[in-house]
């Protein structure tokens, strides 16, 4: 099920799923490119930074998913 039809549907269960589904998918790539070790210093500062952030939304999508299985 994509984005669209979760949406269209209106299935709060179905939304927050493909919510997950999505930080699963950006939380990888940030894990891929730490693993970089050609980066500059400030570089992985920054990507390290995107990771926490996503790696938050990852967890509050993961809880609220929970909180209405």
């Amino acid at each position: 099920m994509d984005l669209k039809q979760a949406l269209t549907g209106k299935i709060d269960k179905a939304i927050i799923q493909e919510a997950e589904r999505g930080e699963d998918y950006i939380k990888a790539k940030f894990q891929e490119a730490l693993k970089d070790t050609e980066l500059q210093t400030s570089t992985a500062a920054i990507i390290r930074d995107g990771f926490a952030s996503v790696q938050a939304g990852h967890d509050r999508a993961s809880a609220l998913k929970h909180s209405i299985a």
